[in-house]
């Protein structure tokens, strides 16, 4: 498993994979106090899908972060 916060990982949207391919990382997606917010295998679906959802209330908590 991988950890980072969610500014770390803008503009990353590829499947991270080891073994030639065979093995997924997971991704715990951390919110800027370093809590995890989201575990996942697939972050282009993940800003699709679950980053809208959250955007609000994390920008609203963290106000002082940088929110794309």
């Amino acid at each position: 498993m991988l950890s980072a916060r969610i500014q770390e990982l803008y503009g990353v949207s590829s499947k991270f994979t080891l073994g030639h391919g065979r093995v997924a990382v997971k991704i715990e997606v951390l919110a800027p106090s370093q809590r995890p917010i989201q575990v996942t295998d697939d972050l282009s679906n993940f800003w699709r899908e679950q980053y809208p959802k959250i955007k609000t209330e994390l920008s609203r908590r963290y106000p002082r972060h940088e929110w794309r």
